[in-house]
């Protein structure tokens, strides 16, 4: 978790920094160097990874999978801001859905770590997002924000085992409703948060369906 929220904070909520990350196609040797003229990780990085080299290194890697599956020149995605609500998350290229199908179901991924109960409150307490259940969700499908009536819902947690890095993770994918759906090339990518899986925390959607 402190790691998404490294890579959150200091890359993807900084403008220029995100930017200059993004549509480049840096290893991971190269993003550990980008990263570090930015953020050199003695200074910026969480404390509990300054302790040991082994935690900086983790930090990269799992970083530099952030950045693959986010703004990587081959990610089908891009983080952009959007008027009201922080953070969205855009499909570069217009993208059909078949009726009950996946979308980009090896990048859009929504890691599940879990916190515990009593972390998950005080986390829930403070005003965290993106709280599901006792653990909390980064990746991708933590930037989507919530539309009512969006085509789109979460899957129920599965492990994600493409990726190294996260293979013992549980992860949701997003999902079509009833009814094949097609995102527009530049659509920002939201999801109905109350359809059949429900993302807890601190979401209060305003609308006259959710305020009834």
């Amino acid at each position: 978790m402190s790691y998404w929220a490294f890579f959150h904070n200091k890359v993807l909520e900084r403008q220029e920094v995100r930017e200059d990350f993004a549509d480049t196609d840096w290893d991971c040797k190269d993003f550990d160097t980008r990263l570090q003229a930015q953020y050199p990780l003695k200074v910026h990085a969480p404390r509990c990874v300054r302790k040991r080299a082994e935690y900086t290194r983790e930090l990269i890697h799992t970083c530099f999978w952030y950045y693959k599956l986010l703004l990587h020149s081959s990610s089908p995605f891009e983080v952009k801001e959007t008027p009201n609500f922080g953070l969205g998350l855009f499909l570069k290229d217009q993208e059909r859905v078949k009726k009950g199908g996946l979308l980009q179901p090896e990048m859009l991924l929504g890691l599940l770590f879990d916190v515990g109960e009593a972390e998950a409150n005080a986390l829930h307490k403070l005003g965290y997002p993106s709280i599901y259940g006792t653990c909390v969700m980064t990746g991708p499908v933590a930037l989507m924000n919530h539309q009512c009536h969006a085509p789109l819902f979460f899957t129920k947690p599965t492990l994600s085992s493409h990726i190294e890095e996260f293979q013992q993770v549980r992860c949701i994918r997003v999902k079509a409703k009833l009814n094949a759906c097609t995102i527009p090339t530049q659509g920002e990518l939201v999801a109905d948060y109350f359809g059949r899986t429900k993302l807890s925390g601190n979401f209060k959607c305003q609308c006259i369906r959710c305020t009834k």
